[in-house]
Formats: structure tokens, sequence, C-alpha cells
């Protein structure tokens, strides 16, 4: 199963002179149980290619697929749903809240969304304990580590979705597991979609970062 498809993206900003082709013609999916790695040096468009298959950004021109639904075509309502619901960010900064605790700060989202504060809360611990921060759930963001952070905010992208999609662009260090990443970007397509397993795009400068591999 396809859990992300892109057609074709070109992406083009500036006009003139000062036009810059950060993207040209680039098509790829990533399947359900795999991990498909992007590499190249700065500026080649890598976080182009993130921002735009996490929908956080339009292409010139292509077609982004999430879930076999082609996200330009969706009415207004179905996208902001998807973006509620199925897209999860994991920004550079992390962005947690710093009145809340790990767990809090995971549960949140899906409370926003309507789940019942107990399910949210069981989700949240749920996604904390598969990124090994079982034992941090009642800490404050200034009681973590960089790293543990990374991985709550990782965690609160992931619980917060169906078919999840965490993005990120940030020095990824043992993230997941005992799996070191390197100085990567990363699209999750996690949580499973119509009983798939994860799918997984990274983006990054290191020879040993590109992968395509099956994921448990």
């Amino acid at each position: 199963m396809t859990v992300l498809e892109l057609r074709s993206i070109s992406r083009v900003y500036g006009r003139g002179a000062a036009q810059v082709q950060a993207l040209r013609d680039i098509s790829l999916s990533v399947a359900a149980g795999s991990m498909v790695a992007v590499m190249g040096p700065s500026g080649s468009g890598k976080s182009t290619l993130l921002t735009i298959s996490g929908t956080l950004e339009e292409p010139t021109s292509g077609a982004v697929l999430v879930g076999g639904q082609d996200v330009a075509r969706m009415p207004g309502g179905a996208r902001a749903r998807l973006r509620r619901r199925a897209i999860g960010y994991v920004f550079q900064d992390f962005n947690l809240l710093p009145g809340l605790t790990a767990a809090e700060n995971v549960s949140l989202p899906l409370e926003l969304d309507g789940m019942s504060a107990r399910r949210a809360h069981l989700a949240g611990i749920r996604a904390l304990e598969d990124l090994g921060l079982a034992g941090q759930a009642r800490r404050f963001p200034d009681q973590l580590s960089g790293g543990e952070r990374q991985r709550v905010a990782i965690a609160r992208a992931v619980a917060a979705c169906l078919a999840a999609l965490a993005w990120a662009h940030s020095s990824l260090t043992q993230t997941f597991g005992n799996v070191p990443w390197p100085d990567i970007g990363l699209l999750v397509i996690g949580m499973p979609l119509a009983g798939a397993a994860a799918g997984w795009l990274l983006g990054g400068r290191e020879p040993a970062a590109v992968a395509r591999q099956p994921l448990e």
C-alpha cells in the first residue's frame, strides 16, 4: 500500500533573473512498511521536498497524494480534517508547551480534536512508551534533555494521527530505539493506515542516512 506519492512535483521560487528552481519533475512513492531516504548537499531541495510532502507547502506543478487522496483536489473542510487528524508535525525547535508535562503535551491535540481526556491520556502514554519515554511522562520540558524533548514532539505528532505524517528538520540522534540518525530531515507516515505498517521519508547529507528497508 502506498501511503505517500509525489507525481511530477516541481517548485519554483521568484521570477525572472531571481527565479530559483528548487525541484524539477520529482516523482516518488513511500510504501507502507518502507523507508525512503533522499541525500543531497545543503540547498539541493531536500527541505522543500519534505515540506511539500507534508502539505506545508504547495508545489508549482504536480500532485501530492496522501493515502491515495490528491490533496489539491480536496475541499477546504476535508483538507483541514486531513491536517488536523492525519498530519502531525515535528518542528525544529519542537514547540512543546513549557507548562505541560510530556504526557500532557502529547495528549492535548487529541483532546482538542474531541477525544475524551482519558482516551487521549492513554494514547499519549502509549506513544511515549513506544519511544522509550514512559518514565518521563510526568516531567516538564525543561526537565528533559534535548533528545528527550525531540522524542516527545515526535510522540505528539504520531499520537495525534490515524495515518501520521510527522515532519522534522533537525539533527536526530537515537530518536527511535537504538538507531542513530545523522543530520536529516524526517517525514513519517506512521500509525497504521488501513492496517498497513508505517512508511518513512528521510532527507540527509550523510551517505549513511540513505536507506530503503522494511520497518518493524
